[in-house]
């Protein structure tokens, strides 16, 4: 069932929780995966980078945390009909997730998968099961080095897919389930921009993609000054089976984008 909703949720609310979660949150797990949750105003921006788009809406949020950019892009469209599946694999995190999605009064056709997306991923890929494909993602990935003797290094290599760290291992998965047209937007950070353990990465998404926008903050403290993340991050917008054209580069000092520019 897709059904159409009008109820939005308040995002500063929504900051709020995700602060709340973060103080409750185990410190040590929290570096085990490698969690920063989005703050609202990147969410936002986020969220306004996607196109305007007739028919089904299916939207992917791998590693929804607290829900805020799930519900900053079911915002961003209150009447549009759409199917989510979000990702959450911590269980206090998926505990907000749930409520942030009931704000929603059941009006929105949503699932929460308390699975491994890694795995869950590969999985669906390896049996066929990547049809009908997401229209959208919006990702914060969970930023960690992957081992090379891992499982998850392993079941990356079984669908052709060699990385390090696991925001591009998120990322190059959820490109791999889009349709063709599907737009991705992640916020990640930048270190996938050069160097020889990021080149597959980069050769598989300009394989299968287009980058249509980045986003690049003054400070390197910018984006999660919550977590006092020291951590160079982009935004970047990626269109599924579209010709590479020009690039659309904006700037800001920080997550509030009042100095919002445009190149």
């Amino acid at each position: 069932m897709i059904a159409t909703h009008a109820a939005t949720a308040d995002l500063k609310a929504m900051d709020l929780v995700r602060l709340e979660a973060n103080r409750r949150l185990n410190p040590a797990r929290k570096i085990e995966l490698g969690q920063f949750m989005t703050p609202g105003g990147v969410a936002r921006f986020m969220a306004s980078l996607f196109c305007e788009r007739n028919g089904p809406v299916r939207v992917l949020d791998a590693g929804a945390g607290v829900g805020s950019l799930t519900a900053a892009f079911i915002n961003r469209w209150p009447n549009a009909a759409m199917t989510i599946s979000a990702y959450e694999l911590d269980p206090t995190l998926a505990v907000h997730l749930r409520e942030t999605l009931a704000r929603y009064g059941g009006e929105i056709d949503a699932t929460i998968v308390e699975r491994d997306f890694i795995q869950d991923a590969v999985y669906r890929l390896k049996l066929g099961q990547r049809a009908p494909g997401f229209t959208h993602a919006i990702l914060n990935p969970p930023y960690k080095k992957i081992n090379s003797g891992s499982a998850h290094r392993a079941l990356l290599r079984a669908v052709g897919l060699e990385t390090v760290n696991l925001y591009t291992a998120f990322t190059g998965l959820a490109l791999e389930l889009m349709a063709d047209g599907g737009e991705l937007v992640a916020i990640i950070p930048r270190s996938f921009c050069n160097g020889l353990y990021y080149k597959p990465f980069r050769e598989w998404v300009l394989k299968k993609a287009s980058i249509e926008h980045i986003h690049l903050f003054h400070s390197r403290t910018s984006a999660f000054n919550d977590d006092e993340v020291l951590q160079e991050n982009v935004i970047i917008k990626i269109v599924r089976g579209k010709k590479q054209g020009k690039v659309t580069i904006t700037t800001s000092s920080d997550s509030g984008f009042s100095d919002l520019r445009s190149h």
